[in-house]
């Protein structure tokens, strides 16, 4: 079974699922239709207001900007609109607007796009009128966003969104579709690619064939898994699942070989499944000039003062122990990295062993995965296939001695077959390879202590109707088989880029109520079965009950009993007659419990606090 392509890139990577790799800048120019069609309201179902096509448009340009300021420094976006009254562009097009120029997005032209509205739009620009200046307009505009792309690096990826509600621009006029149709063709002379997003109401269709099927065809990006076919929302949320996969891009951590014997060996990638997130570090500026400041670490001669400009020698330790047994060793950076350096790094095969000696607990850290490098040793694919084939017809794992890089130290590591497995729709979940376990040594293992309260103990054992009861929460609390943790974004970094956002745009900081934690359980919904609870808890917790139960009855009677004592004595006459004093502490915290007054301090705090009481009733 062919899993893997042997036909690598440059870079030496293949085609397995290796998004994020390729242009290291993309311009994307949103081309954006504006004529009369597009201001038609449109009402989404469960939404309650109206939205035109022409709205919908923006916003997605809009969300965009925002999307890439996290996902890259370096990209480049601009607007343009075209099938408009007024004109505005570098070479002064009939009906074409250009309405942010290709540029890094910022606060300034994420404002400007959040201005934009229909009726901004009609009142400042308007929307031109007629069939061919339509088509002509559609013309320009691509020669428009073509004037853009020029001067741009060889690397960068080009590319053109456009959406728009028009199935015939040219309203079936042949001369301005060989026109449209000749700019499509520089365009893809020019490698530039263009992704079409037909803009209708829910329940109406939208006919490619009738012009937009051969320019989408012409210029499509064929590495990009966007399918003109599908609904166009489920297209844009590909669009910006495409956007977040740019922002953490899966490169390899370190190329190795796989030795399986002497002169044996395969050239594999390592790559993270998962890695931390976390803010961006903070850049501090010049309160002047407002210049970004550069930290420089610098050491001094303890003696003379100088300033070290090389530092040749460095000193270790011992951590623990009394140091004054130990005398000061002076390593060198060479003789440090030659203590560190245990094995060269790469995998070395130790044996096989059946999957049933793998357990859940055996894991010491996240998973890698690893997939062949053909770069790195000719014919690996081959060979890969044929070990993780093996491996996974007859269920075992490979362990191996596992070192990730020259200072990382020897790890013992499972190599376990994953078999590639795709949806419904035939997309890839799960990539073909071997998933890297990091495995525990014996100085690692560790043995919780036995609870001392519990040995020797009889521990009592759940009944069938506890365990039956504890079915029926478990069954009533599942979570949907919709719900899954790797779509749940993390809180603190929502709210981190939520604030910074409204501070770059100047607005006020959202209230932590407009802040949506996904993290958060749904009580109102786990109020419904509170019943089933409770129901649980008399079940189970029956002494605890009880106990609770007799307590309280017994603070009741101590309660009833300080009432007694407090009302059996006459406080304003002992009061009047200064013999408060004579009582002793004890009785004197009975007054202050019987009125909840502070029972802390000295005898004659006491008597003061119950003196200025009696003074105020």
């Amino acid at each position: 079974m062919d899993y893997y392509s042997t036909d690598f890139n440059e870079d030496g990577e293949g085609d397995f699922d290796v998004k994020g790799f390729g242009a290291s800048k993309e311009q994307i120019v949103f081309l954006i239709d504006a004529h009369d069609g597009m201001f038609v309201g449109i009402k989404k179902e469960g939404e309650t207001e109206h939205q035109c096509s022409f709205q919908l448009a923006v916003r997605v340009a809009t969300d965009m900007l925002k999307a890439r300021i996290i996902a890259s420094d370096n990209d480049e976006i601009g607007v343009i609109f075209y099938g408009t009254k007024l004109s505005k562009s570098a070479s002064s097009f009939d009906h074409v607007f250009t309405y942010l120029d290709l540029d890094i997005p910022d606060a300034m032209r994420i404002r400007q796009m959040e201005e934009m509205t229909a009726d901004t739009f009609k009142r400042d620009i308007g929307s031109g009128d007629g069939a061919s200046s339509h088509g002509e307009s559609l013309k320009y505009a691509l020669w428009a966003a073509s004037q853009m792309f020029e001067g741009s690096a060889q690397r960068a990826s080009k590319k053109i969104l456009l959406l728009t509600s028009k199935e015939d621009p040219c309203e079936g006029l042949e001369a301005v579709r060989l026109q449209v149709m000749s700019r499509v063709e520089q365009l893809r002379d020019a490698k530039v690619h263009l992704a079409f997003f037909p803009l209708v109401p829910d329940g109406m269709s939208f006919q490619l064939d009738a012009f937009w099927k051969p320019v989408v065809h012409m210029l499509k990006d064929e590495e990009e898994d966007l399918d003109e076919n599908e609904d166009t929302l489920v297209r844009l949320d590909a669009l910006f699942d495409s956007v977040r996969r740019r922002a953490y891009k899966k490169r390899a951590l370190s190329s190795l070989v796989w030795s399986l014997g002497p002169d044996f060996g395969i050239g594999v990638q390592v790559f993270a499944l998962y890695n931390a997130a976390k803010k961006p570090l903070p850049v501090y500026l010049d309160p002047k000039s407002n210049e970004k400041l550069i930290s420089n670490t610098g050491y001094v001669c303890e003696d003379t003062g100088a300033i070290l400009t090389d530092i040749p020698l460095s000193y270790f330790e011992p951590t623990s122990g009394p140091k004054e047994r130990y005398p000061k060793v002076i390593f060198n950076q060479d003789e440090k990295n030659k203590i560190r350096a245990v094995r060269d790094p790469g995998l070395c095969l130790l044996g096989f062993k059946p999957l049933t000696c793998l357990k859940d607990y055996h894991q010491m850290a996240h998973s890698y995965f690893i997939s062949p490098d053909e770069k790195k040793l000719k014919g690996s694919t081959t060979a890969f296939i044929a070990f993780h084939d093996r491996m996974q017809a007859t269920g075992k794992f490979a362990l191996c001695r596992f070192v990730r890089s020259r200072i990382s130290e020897p790890r013992l590591a499972a190599l376990v077959p994953q078999q590639e497995t795709v949806d419904s729709f035939g997309v890839q979940v799960e990539p073909p390879g071997f998933y890297l376990i990091v495995l525990p040594y014996s100085d690692d293992l560790r043995h919780p202590d036995s609870d001392p309260s519990i040995v020797g103990t009889d521990i009592p054992k759940a009944n069938a109707e506890q365990i039956q009861l504890a079915e029926r929460i478990t069954s009533h609390l599942t979570l949907s088989s919709e719900f899954s943790t790797v779509d749940v974004p993390n809180p603190q970094m929502q709210r981190h880029y939520q604030v910074m956002e409204a501070v770059a745009l100047q607005e006020p900081i959202p209230s932590l109520s407009e802040f949506v934690d996904e993290t958060k359980p749904d009580i109102d919904g786990m109020k419904q079965h509170q019943p089933l609870v409770q129901e649980f808890k008399d079940a189970v917790f029956i002494h605890s009950t009880a106990k609770k139960a007799s307590g309280s009855s017994k603070r009741k009677a101590t309660g009833d009993g300080v009432a007694t004592a407090v009302e059996s004595v006459d406080w304003k006459d002992l009061a009047d007659k200064g013999k408060l004093a004579k009582l002793t502490v004890a009785e004197l915290k009975k007054y202050l419990e019987f009125h909840k007054l502070r029972l802390s301090g000295k005898k004659a705090d006491l008597v003061a606090r119950i003196e200025d009481h009696l003074s105020k009733t």
